[in-house]
């Protein structure tokens, strides 16, 4: 049997992309229509709100009448309120996907988008290394549902969003925090340079009694000037001679719109502090705040930017922020913040900091702090501010950061997805403050300030499907299920065909586009494309697509737009290589099913085939030529891993359309096997032995057997309300293929030659002489003058039988033609031009042959059993038993009539007789393993039908007594025949 380029793939549904171009996929429907989803009719706008107790665990059993929410002031109804349990939705999934499984989007909407963002500037290397030796934990928590990414600010390296957690923690434990303490400052503690800084009096003398003594603190403090009017600027003289402090410029801020502490100061030292003491306190304070407010400013700038890094990727993401913190002015803080804030909200960003405080102690300081914690207040409070701006919390590392990043897991375990009743007033995309509140003691709530409607994707479909596969997290709209073959590339021995094959579910019904992106491990963009295909909605829609890749270990995210614009995306982990067999290289098995005819296209399997199709197996085989050409394959299908082989399917061999390129197919019935799970196996073998072998798993499944199918239709026979069931049909052999030797052997040869030497012209001695060669097995070798061929038809029958012998059956047909044409009745020619029909494969000509032969040659028992053969083979049960039961009445006793005279019983609908004449073969010993392993598989059928086929105590009685024999006999089918017995023992007949 031979295949195109790629074999039995080019009857399957596969579109191809970035290769020329190809066929558009269609797409098959399994299941019913699904009825369409749910839509509401209030427009909503989704608002994630988590809710914890004093522990940080999320509180369930919340309804949407237990939150209270306002917008811009006004109370506004909640429509909905969806409790989402991340923690229980992850915990069945698996961390990573294996190569080849089957890959999905289910419970990808829980899945995290999780970015830590390092401010570095702000934490010492101790406090740095203990932060993210934290974070480890938590790191090994995410799963590969989630996405983990990293920011280093303000500069630093980077990890966009990705399943490889293992980047992540690699990055994180690189980080060197950069921090430093306030340098230049050393009479007290920061508030105190930050309230000197903005000229209080109250705070410059008590410094001053500490550092310049009582006396001259009192003297030296002068009363801060007027509000509004500037103090006097430096560099005027000062008393003793000694000359003023700065020049009173104020230092540019990093960030616009902000105002840093010495801005206040107006003019430095020469206009606050009288004494030369207190000018040299009053210039180390606000140089020192001036610094650290500089500091705090970049890393607000640097945050901010990566705040727009992370509004570039869809979704709502937690940020995780690692900061020694960052002292602001009290007047600049909440203006800052609140614009901070907004914009986390339009990047929808929800942050979770982490303070790091820097030692209180450090041998660059001759004081200590008096006030350390008012200082770590300073630095924590706009962070602790922010968090809360956004929706997350704020948490202290003092000693350690575990107990900060477990509380961050508890609060990111589950939350609730609120629908707010959208405003037509909220169009204008105007931000407004959002307040949620929940009617429960003991609650805390996490949600954002900012109220932002989400248009883009109401708007923009292009961007829709854009963002489902560029987005680091599936879309879930629509249901996504995804797995992959390889195989050998027709053109390009470098690379292999990635054959990615699908599902999707809650799809609107018509034309949809199909994208994929080809991904390495580091993210690099390898191969994409698209292509438009059809759905036929309801529960599944299958759909595939090939793209020719290079060897290597790739991410594949594979989406699908439908016609009502609804996005499914997944992600799907495939290894591009071919397995080495020896001199070889294969790439497979691929698994494609094939409906009954009629019902539809071959498609992919995903990882399961209905009972009702058949399968079609094929693996790609590369290497030398010559060793090709030595190497044969079988495919075997087996329960488990190392379990017995229950079928085996020899397969055809292929060049491809590549030297030293080669495809093997096989096909099997699955109508033979009970549902459940198995793995098919594709064993190579060369002229030295078995090389090596390839398997993939995959599940039956009962199937849907449409309108007008053979095996559905009820059809009785002699009124035995038994079903007639046609051997095409059917997984076994009912007879066997036709061979030369069926007509060619001695015993048969003598039946026909005996007729042939009673004719009047076969008595000349040359005739003779040719005819007992003939009889003594020296058919293929017999020599006829062409003298003798003019002269009687039986010379052109012998030379039938020589060319026959050689198997060069169409000069053989014509020889056979040569005799019935001189001579009309010479039935034996006609009986052996037959079996140039059935040795050709044309068992429909040949039976047509051999029943026309009946008319004269009735009594060659021979000729009774290849007819009955002829229509077993076409299905034709119902005409085999019509002469089966004459030829049965005329020989009773014939071994080779008895034999097919059962199968066809079987087949034809009168089972009772079929197995009653097998229950007498067994007796007697005279069974054959094929009508012992049909007679099984019909009585395993009426158990899996419920449809006894005399009573379910008879049958199983009967069913464990022909097992018994087939055991003893040895068949070759004996665990087959043992998953028959097993599933029939399960089954409850009617």
């Amino acid at each position: 049997m031979r295949y195109g380029s790629i074999g039995v793939l080019a009857v399957a549904a596969s579109a191809s992309l970035l290769a020329g171009g190809g066929p558009e996929p269609s797409a098959q429907q399994r299941g019913r229509d699904q009825a369409p989803a749910f839509r509401t009719g209030i427009e909503a706008v989704t608002v994630d709100v988590g809710v914890v107790d004093k522990q940080g665990l999320p509180l369930r059993g919340l309804a949407r009448e237990d939150f209270v929410v306002t917008v811009g002031g006004q109370p506004r109804r909640v429509v909905t309120a969806e409790f989402i349990d991340r923690e229980a939705a992850l915990a069945a999934a698996p961390a990573e996907p294996e190569a080849g499984s089957v890959s999905t989007n289910a419970g990808a909407g829980v899945g995290r988008l999780v970015a830590f963002i390092v401010d570095q500037n702000t934490l010492d290397q101790v406090g740095a290394r203990r932060a993210v030796a934290a974070a480890d934990p938590f790191l090994s928590r995410l799963t590969f549902a989630d996405r983990s990414a990293v920011m280093v600010t303000p500069t630093g390296p980077s990890v966009a969003f990705t399943w490889a957690h293992d980047r992540v923690r690699s990055v994180l434990q690189r980080v060197v925090g950069m921090g430093r303490p306030v340098s230049g400052w050393e009479y007290g503690s920061l508030a105190e340079a930050r309230d000197i800084a903005n000229r209080d009096a109250f705070a410059l003398r008590n410094v001053g009694e500490r550092v310049c003594g009582t006396a001259s603190a009192t003297a030296g403090a002068l009363a801060p000037p007027a509000a509004g009017l500037p103090g006097p600027q430096g560099g005027s003289p000062a008393p003793g001679g000694a000359t003023g402090g700065t020049t009173g410029t104020t230092p540019a801020a990093p960030a616009t719109g902000l105002r840093s502490g010495r801005s206040r100061a107006a003019g430095g030292a020469g206009g606050f502090a009288a004494t030369g003491c207190l000018r040299d306190v009053q210039t180390q304070a606000e140089m020192a705040w001036s610094m650290t407010q500089a500091n705090s400013l970049t890393s607000l700038s640097a945050l901010r930017v990566a705040l727009q890094d992370l509004g570039r990727v869809p979704g709502d993401k937690t940020a995780v922020l690692i900061s020694g913190g960052w002292p602001i002015d009290q007047r600049d803080e909440i203006s800052l913040l609140l614009t901070v804030a907004a914009e986390a909200a339009a990047a929808r960003v929800t942050l979770f900091t982490v303070f790091v405080p820097m030692p209180s102690v450090s041998v660059e300081r001759r004081v200590m702090s008096l006030t350390p914690i008012g200082d770590s207040n300073l630095h924590s409070g706009p962070l602790e501010n922010l968090a809360a701006m956004t929706g997350g919390g704020s948490y202290r590392a003092e000693v350690g950061a575990e107990a900060a990043f477990e509380r961050i897991t508890r609060e990111l375990a589950a939350y609730y997805r609120l629908g707010i009743e959208r405003d037509p007033a909220d169009r204008d995309d105007k931000s407004q403050r959002l307040r949620v509140q929940v009617l429960r003691s003991g609650a805390r709530v996490r949600a954002r300030e900012i109220f932002d409607v989400r248009t883009y994707a109401d708007r923009d479909w292009t961007a829709r499907l854009a963002s489902a596969i560029d987005g680091p997290a599936a879309a879930t709209d629509l249901g996504l299920r995804v797995t992959s073959f390889l195989a050998v590339d027709p053109d390009d021995r470098a690379r292999l065909r990635l054959l990615v094959s699908g599902e999707v579910s809650r799809a609107q019904p018509g034309g949809a586009t199909l994208r994929l992106l080809v991904s390495d491990l580091e993210g690099k963009t390898v191969a994409a494309g698209d292509t438009a295909i059809t759905l036929a909605g309801g529960a599944a829609s299958s759909f595939s697509a090939n793209i020719a890749v290079r060897r290597g270990r790739y991410l594949v995210r594979v989406g699908v737009m439908d016609s009502a614009g609804r996005v499914g995306s997944a992600d799907h982990r495939v290894e591009v290589r071919g397995v080495p067999l020896g001199t070889l290289s294969a790439a497979g098995p691929v698994l494609v099913r094939v409906p009954i005819e009629g019902a539809g296209e071959p498609r992919f399997a995903l990882d399961h085939v209905g009972r009702d199709e058949r399968l079609a197996f094929e693996i790609g085989l590369e290497g030398d030529p010559g060793h090709l050409e030595n190497t044969d394959v079988e495919f075997e299908i087996a329960a488990a891993d190392g379990g017995p082989a229950l079928l085996r399917m020899p397969a055809a061999l292929s060049r491809g359309s590549r030297e030293g390129s080669a495809f093997a197919q096989a096909f099997a019935s699955m109508r033979v096997l009970p549902p459940g799970s198995y793995v098919v196996l594709a064993r190579v073998t060369s002229g030295t032995g078995p090389i090596g072998d390839l398997r993939r798993r995959f599940e039956i499944v009962e199937g849907e057997r449409p309108e007008g199918d053979a095996e559905s239709r009820s059809s009785t026979v002699h009124g035995s309300g038994v079903t007639a069931r046609p051997a095409a049909r059917l997984p076994l052999v009912a007879a066997p293929p036709f061979a030369l030797d069926q007509v060619l052997s001695p015993p048969v040869l003598a039946v026909f030659l005996d007729r042939v030497a009673a004719r009047p012209d076969a008595a000349s001695p040359a005739v003779r002489e040719l005819i007992e060669r003939a009889r003594t097995g020296d058919a293929g070798r017999l020599v006829i003058p062409d003298a003798l061929l003019s002269e009687t038809p039986v010379a052109a029958f012998l030379k039938g039988l020589t060319l026959l012998s050689q198997n060069k059956l169409e000069p053989a047909a014509s020889a056979f033609r040569d005799a019935m044409r001189v001579s009309a009745d010479f039935y034996p020619a006609m009986v052996y031009l037959g079996a140039c029909y059935a040795a050709g494969g044309k068992d429909k000509e040949a039976a047509a042959v051999w029943r026309t032969a009946l008319i004269r040659e009735g009594d060659a028992v021979p000729l009774h059993g290849l007819l009955a053969d002829a229509l077993l083979r076409q299905g034709r049960a119902d005409l085999a038993i019509d002469d089966l039961d004459a030829a049965r009445t005329r020989w009773p006793e014939d071994p080779g009539i008895k034999r097919r005279f059962m199968a066809a019983a079987l087949l034809a609908g009168r089972q009772i007789e079929g197995l009653r004449a097998l229950d007498e073969a067994v007796a007697q010993q005279a069974d054959d393993e094929p009508t012992l392993a049909l007679a099984l598989f019909m009585l395993y059928l009426a158990f899996d039908t419920g449809e006894p086929i005399e009573s379910p105590s008879q049958d199983r009685e009967r069913m464990r007594r022909l097992a018994e024999r087939y055991r003893a006999i040895g068949g070759p089918s004996v665990a087959l025949v043992d998953t028959w017995v097993t599933a029939a023992a399960g089954k409850q007949q009617r």
